[in-house]
């Protein structure tokens, strides 16, 4: 089974070093296709103009561009394969709810999805590596189920976020739905000189309206959340009652 491996945090992180790591126990093919550089956040955004790509080490390859560049060179071309499966992470930091609008670790996973490959994204949710053998942990448990039971099923996308907490406490799997985080983003600005202002974007809003079916409730109860993604931004509910266009 061929697997290509990308993320956000860049190639040469220690969550897709671990990923790397447990993978290979289950294929010895396995090409790692990265950022050369940290792209959290950074969505489904592609680069314009001319993007590097260097092999730094056999079957790892570090990338001038977003994770969904990597996943569209990787894909369309700059390999004379294709993968049976595509792994995003491990990532440093959760991507819960919302989260996944602007995660560049999931559009690994939607990029794989559309080309009509199985991608499977994992977070951690701390932003440090304290417990993170749990990740591992998680990871190597998960992936030994799907290479039993799922690999030969039809093509999905899914987020897998693993919660911070000692092996021990970690209670399983939770199949959950994405809950709901609120909209505000605490903004800082001062003026640096006359008309030019430094702006930076504080945390995310805690969640809300949180139930036993969301990835929020499943991290918050020390279970890894499991929830399958499927993307489509048009909202057909606007139509049925079309009255309103009448008046354009």
């Amino acid at each position: 089974m061929k697997i290509l491996i990308s993320n956000d945090d860049g190639y040469d992180a220690e969550g897709i070093i671990v990923l790397s790591k447990v993978v290979r126990k289950y294929s010895s093919d396995v090409v790692v296709f990265a950022p050369d550089s940290n792209r959290s956040a950074s969505s489904f955004g592609l680069t314009k103009g001319s993007i590097a790509v260097e092999e730094v080490e056999p079957a790892v390859y570090k990338v001038s561009g977003t994770p969904s560049d990597c996943m569209i060179i990787a894909l369309e071309g700059f390999f004379d394969w294709r993968p049976d499966l595509v792994l995003s992470g491990i990532n440093l930091g959760a991507n819960l709810g919302s989260d996944v609008i602007y995660s560049g670790t999931v559009s690994v996973a939607m990029q794989a999805f559309w080309h009509g490959i199985t991608g499977i994204a994992f977070s951690f949710c701390s932003q440090t590596t304290a417990n993170f053998a749990t990740a591992d942990h998680v990871v190597t448990t998960f992936l030994k189920n799907y290479f039993n039971t799922f690999s030969k099923s039809s093509p999905f996308a899914m987020s897998i976020n693993i919660p911070s907490v000692p092996v021990p406490s970690w209670k399983g799997f939770a199949y959950t739905n994405l809950g709901q985080r609120g909209i505000s983003h605490p903004v800082s600005c001062s003026e640096v000189a006359d008309g030019i202002y430094s702006c930076s974007l504080g945390g995310l809003s805690g969640p809300i309206n949180v139930s036993n079916e969301h990835d929020f409730w499943a991290i918050g109860n020390n279970y890894a959340s499991v929830t399958p993604l499927k993307f489509f931004y048009n909202d057909p509910r606007s139509f049925y009652d079309p009255s309103w266009m009448i008046k354009l």
